[in-house]
């Protein structure tokens, strides 16, 4: 699953008015900006992503730089 599918339920959450959002298990490195669409929400769910916190991506980067 991809940026796609997650665009695709990020625009039914907000043509439906959904409370819930689950985006789990899409690999996203990050949440796309039309989630603002979904001003209803009251749970989000986000696991099994690619995240990682934004002191560790700064450690990544500089590591890529370096070598």
């Amino acid at each position: 699953m991809t940026r796609d599918e997650a665009m695709r339920r990020i625009d039914r959450a907000a043509q439906e008015n959904w409370t819930k959002l689950n985006l789990s298990g899409l690999d996203l490195e990050e949440v796309p900006s039309e989630i603002g669409k979904c001003t209803q929400l009251e749970t989000f769910v986000l696991m099994e992503s690619q995240f990682m916190p934004f002191q560790e991506k700064g450690k990544e980067r500089e590591k890529r730089l370096t070598k």
